[in-house]
């Protein structure tokens, strides 16, 4: 799991509400630093959780270059945090490809839910993904 926020306290409260929840967790303060975590170990991390507004690139920008990345096959699931209304802004095409979103400040058992939810999601794709490969063989 991949956390993603400029601000250190609310980065320590996600890490530590998605800890709880035994998950492992790794931060970053910026997509600069959050593209490196994943060209080192993008099948480690199950999902993304990340702040939209973050100086330099926003949480939509880490999403676009993420997608855009050739490095990168296997993308994981992307939850957007936005602060209130901001979701209403959020008529960017690329927010199409936001798996889920959470209004800061953040609710553990809403981040817990939405995280369990994703990670149902990806073992199922990956399930019907090895599932094909099998029968093609």
């Amino acid at each position: 799991m991949l956390v993603v926020d400029d601000d250190p306290v609310s980065l320590l409260v996600s890490q530590h509400i998605l800890r709880t929840g035994n998950y492992d967790v790794v931060t970053a303060v910026d997509a600069e630093a959050a593209m490196a975590i994943l060209r080192a170990d993008a099948h480690g991390i199950t999902a993304i959780v990340s702040d939209y507004h973050m100086p330099g690139a926003s949480g939509l920008d880490l999403l676009e270059i993420l997608t855009a990345d050739g490095e990168i096959e296997h993308q994981p699931p992307f939850v957007l945090l936005t602060g209130v209304g901001e979701a209403d802004e959020l008529n960017d095409k690329r927010a199409e490809l936001v798996s889920g979103y959470l209004t800061k400040p953040v609710q553990s058992n809403e981040l817990l839910a939405i995280v369990a939810e994703l990670e149902k999601q990806n073992a199922t794709d990956r399930a019907q993904r090895v599932n094909c490969d099998t029968t093609t063989l």
